[in-house]
């Protein structure tokens, strides 16, 4: 599988050449997973290298360069192809004495060196060429990664060359976790809401026509005859005045304009990921310094010469090997056996006619009755009186600050002290001081005891005083070993305490932040608890008002029902007239089917009777079948018995003839054991004549083991010699090797120490990186709080614009100037029919006065009394065509108000329905944000989540196997350790 597809199965990412990572940042983070384990690896245990060995082509010329990678081996050519031996490490100062034939660092074919320049350039010597096999090659850690094809590694590559199989899932986990960082550094918060264009104030059209005003007929002239006349109308008054009615239109208050809450602010959230600076420990692997392996020199004696031996053979003797004759066995040829012959004839088949019904009448057909009902009631809209309860205000929580909760008291990370031996701290004699013999310093001076034994062995060649102070020597690594034990258990035991108190404050860390938590739980709980107490109260008004609903639906329900069963009763005559309209034509059915089914009952009996004429036919046949079926088994049987006898004939006849046979076959035998005994005789004489000539052979073979048996105890001393020499350089270097297996055990203990701070940093590290979460959720879960106060705030403010500033400005000012204008044109009206009256009360107390004066003076008051009344007429007239003229005025006005009244009312339901678009967009936007919000929070919980579990498994690996090697490191005594070493 390829890796891009591997890690994509890890981190539940789709990988191309746009996503994030990009498929060239998954084939760099390969590289870098290789080159990651690989060092991880080697600092875990170096002996490890081999696995990642990669060999270089062979080199005719000096200066091949590795880079920084570190070189395991460097072989070369002795001159013959394919014989390569090891070159030894050499600095860089020997360049010239290395080419030197009379100097003791001289180089040969057989003892080549290789030397490292500044530039990481390998030289070899003698120097390679390109004539003869004189090349080398170069084994080292491999750093630069490649596809198991040798290509480039890429995205797409299925396996790594110069790398271990069962670490690639390394390098695949440490893509995985690289690619989820550059996952969640691609991750970005959910734009902020945009909040839609609040729809603008409704703009009124407003009465462009004046009120009309009522213009009063002129006043009333007396009569100029009256000048003459002194007629007293002290008691008549004066003319009724018309008191015009004032109108004053109400003042329209200021609707305010709706003004929205701030929109709530995006929280900032910080990348949390882990930050961890702290170098991972190295392991520092000790330097093996061993002396010269001793020149063996392979002298053996000649090979003794095989002796010629000539193979013996036995003389010829196939002339005379006996012959069998085998009989022939003639038998005669079987009975002629003829075909059985049937004489009876089989029965004619009967013809059985096809008997089916036939029927050519039509079936009755049922004509259906039309059902006519009458149309439904009229059902009117049910119409509720009752106004719904005003809701409660829209709850406000208060955000309860969280406090950040930070790891500390966590003490100091233990040290490891190295371990001291007489006073001394150096790491088993840092450096080897030369020494002489007899001297007192050397006596306790342990950096001296190594040369010491040195010359005891090469300059002196005393064995005795060599092994006394080699013995002298492992006792001091003994109690080395011992101190460095005694060091190793005191760092252990502070350890345990660290990390006791490192759990613990791990531990009060997160009881801080539970802590906090519920702090935060209480305060939102109760101011829950109070609005809740609000909702209940809400409820029960609302509860209130669903019973007068009820009521109302009840009242309009019975009404229904009223309806419904005079509609129903209606319905039930014309389906009682559609009951008897079925019966009736279901009557009519009935007698066309009863003649229907006579005669299909006659065409059934037709049929059944041409049916039973066929079976009877059909019972002849058969009893026709059963005789000639009795007929051919008494000619089978006749025929079964003839070939019987035939056939005991014919075996008695083929039994003499196999007799014979089997007789035949008897004489043949005896003839040819005779023959057989005169052919051995012949054949032991041959081989005891082979057996003679072979004897002078077995004696060379007999001296050729002689002769093997001197070079092998030639060889053998040649051998133990040689070996005397290999166990004298064993015994030389045993010290060495003892002293290399307890610097190991002391470097490993640095790098424990080293790491275990370093696994202690890397826990405050994480802990610190999942309370930074845990702060981010709060404020996420804060902010999703106040988007959803924002939008149930947006409701309220939208609801208690619409209750207390339109309706109680604009639709009181519309009812107050409807009332006012009714109630003018009430106030012209009355006045007119008050003038009206007060007129004809004028005129009949004119009219009076005149009588009284007429009839004391005897005056003619004809002609005043007609002027009077065309006055009073005028008047009168003119009063009524003002009221007249008014009405019709005002009947326009009003018309022209309730248009634009009406048209207001429309552009003020346009406007209450752009608002609930505006409040049902921004709803809606809020729920979009707070989903893509949702979704980003989980999806980038996930991906810490599961980065986070990748990097455990990463970094266990490694703990697994350093705890491996560390249980592997020898327990045997430093003497048997040195030469458990040197055997591997």
């Amino acid at each position: 599988m390829a890796f891009e597809a591997q890690v994509e199965g890890q981190t539940g990412l789709s990988i191309d050449g746009s996503s994030s990572p990009t498929q060239t940042e998954l084939t760099q983070f390969l590289k870098d997973g290789v080159i990651d384990v690989t060092s991880r690896c080697l600092s875990i245990d170096p002996k490890e290298a081999n696995n990642f060995s990669r060999e270089s082509a062979e080199q005719t010329s000096n200066g091949i360069n590795v880079g920084s990678s570190k070189i395991l081996s460097v072989v070369r050519e002795d001159g013959n192809d394919g014989q390569w031996y090891p070159c030894r490490k050499e600095r860089i100062g020997l360049q010239y004495k290395v080419t030197d034939t009379s100097s003791l660092h001289y180089a040969s074919k057989y003892n080549p060196v290789y030397m490292i320049t500044q530039n990481r350039n390998v030289h070899v010597y003698p120097a390679p060429s390109t004539s003869g096999n004189d090349t080398f090659k170069v084994l080292y850690v491999n750093y630069d990664p490649e596809e198991s094809d040798g290509t480039d590694l890429q995205y797409d590559s299925t396996g790594i060359k110069w790398f271990p199989d069962d670490k690639v899932y390394l390098v695949i986990l440490y893509s995985s976790i690289k690619s989820l960082e550059n996952a969640l550094s691609a991750k970005s918060l959910p734009d902020a809401i945009t909040i839609p264009v609040l729809p603008s104030s409704v703009s009124l059209s407003s009465v462009s026509t004046s009120l009309p005003s009522f213009t009063e007929p002129s006043a009333f002239v007396p009569p100029a005859s009256l000048a003459d006349a002194d007629v007293s109308f002290s008691e008549v008054g004066d003319f009724p005045a018309y008191v015009s009615p004032s109108f004053s239109a109400p003042t329209l208050g200021s609707v305010g304009s709706l003004t929205l809450p701030s929109v709530p602010v995006v929280p900032s959230l910080t990348s949390n990921s882990v930050s961890f600076s702290t170098t991972a420990p190295s392991y520092n692997e000790p330097v093996l310094s061993l002396t010269t392996f001793p020149t063996i020199t392979w002298s053996f004696p000649s090979v003794p010469v095989s002796p010629s031996i000539s193979a013996q053979t036995v003389a010829d003797f196939s002339g005379s090997n006996p012959t069998y004759t085998q009989p022939v066995l003639s038998l005669s040829d079987a009975p002629t056996i003829s075909n059985l012959t049937i004489s009876v004839s089989t029965p004619t088949v009967p013809v059985i006619s096809s008997n089916s019904i036939s029927f050519s009448s039509s079936a009755p057909t049922y004509t259906q009755p039309v059902l006519s009902l009458g149309s439904a009631p009229t059902i009117s809209n049910l119409s509720i009186s009752v106004s719904p309860p005003v809701p409660p205000e829209t709850a406000s929580f208060t955000s309860p600050s969280i406090d950040t909760t930070t790891i500390s008291n966590l003490g100091v990370p233990p040290t490891y002290t190295a371990p001291k031996v007489g006073g001394a701290t150096e790491e088993l004699t840092a450096t080897i001081d030369a020494a002489t013999a007899g001297e007192a310093t050397d006596k306790y001076d342990f950096s001296r005891w190594f040369d010491l034994a040195a010359d005891y062995i090469e300059d002196e060649e005393d064995i005795e005083l060599a092994q006394a102070q080699i013995q002298k020597i492992n006792s001091y690594i003994q109690a080395y070993s011992g101190a460095m034990q005694n060091k190793l258990n005191e760092f252990n035991d502070a350890n345990a305490e660290y990390q006791g108190k490192l759990q613990e404050s791990i531990q009060q860390a997160q009881i801080n932040a539970q802590r906090a938590s519920q702090q935060t739980s209480i305060t939102l709980q109760k101011e829950n608890q109070e609005y809740g107490t609000k909702i209940q109260k809400y409820s029960n008004e609302l509860q209130s008002y669903q019973q007068q609903v009820n009521k109302e639906v009840q009242e309009y329900q019975q009404n229904l029902d009223g309806d419904l069963r005079v509609w129903q009763a209606e319905r039930q005559t014309d389906l009682q007239k559609y009951t008897g309209d079925i019966q009736n034509n279901l009557n009519s059915f009935n007698q066309s089917n009863v003649e229907y089914q006579a005669d299909l009952q006659v065409a059934i009996q037709n049929a059944q009777l041409s049916q039973t004429d066929d079976s009877q036919t059909l019972q002849k046949y058969s009893s026709e079948v059963q005789i000639y079926q009795s007929e051919v088994s008494k000619e089978v049987q006749e025929y079964q018995q003839n070939l019987e006898g035939d056939l005991k004939v014919w075996q008695v006849e083929r039994q003499t003839d196999i007799q014979k046979f089997s007789a035949d076959i008897q004489n043949a035998v005896n003839l040819f054991n005779k023959e057989n005994v005169i052919y051995q005789a012949t054949v032991q004489e041959k081989i005891q004549e082979a057996q003679l000539s072979d004897s002078n052979e077995a004696k060379k073979l007999q001296k050729f083991q002689q002769e093997t048996g001197n070079y092998q105890a030639e060889v053998n001393k040649i051998v133990n010699g040689n070996k005397s020499q290999i166990d004298e350089w064993q015994s030389r270097n045993a010290a060495e090797i003892q002293k290399y297996g307890s610097d190991i055990q002391n470097r490993l203990n640095t790098f424990n120490k080293e790491n275990v701070e370093y696994q202690a940093q890397l826990q405050i590290s994480i802990q610190n990186a999942q309370l930074s979460q845990a702060d981010d959720g709060q404020q996420l879960q804060k902010y999703s709080s106040e988007v959803g106060l924002y939008q149930a705030e947006v409701n309220s403010k939208i609801q208690e614009w619409i209750n207390e500033e339109w309706n109680q400005n604009f639709l009181k000012y519309q009812n107050d100037y409807a009332s006012l204008l009714k109630e003018y044109g009430t106030d012209i009206q009355s006045e007119s029919e008050r003038v009206k009256n007060d007129v004809q009360n004028y005129q009949q107390k004119v009219a009076k006065a005149l009588q009284t004066y007429q009839a004391e003076t005897g005056y003619d008051i004809a002609k005043l009394n007609a002027d009077i009344q065309k006055e009073s007429q005028r008047f009168t007239q003119d009063l009524a065509k003002q009221a007249t003229s008014y009405k019709s005025d005002l009947e326009k006005y009003q018309a022209e108000t309730g248009k634009i009244n009406q048209d207001n009312q429309s552009k003020i339901a346009k406007f209450s329905a752009e608002v609930q678009s505006f409040s049902a967009e921004l709803a809606n936007k809020v729920q979009e944000f707070t989903s893509r919000l949702q979704k980003s929070v989980t999806d980038y919980g996930w991906m810490e989540s599961r980065m986070k579990n990748l990097k455990e498994q990463y970094n266990n690996a490694f703990t697994i196997m350093a705890g491996a090697v560390q249980q592997q490191q020898p327990t045997a005594p430093p003497e048997q350790q040195g030469q458990q070493q040197y055997r591997r």
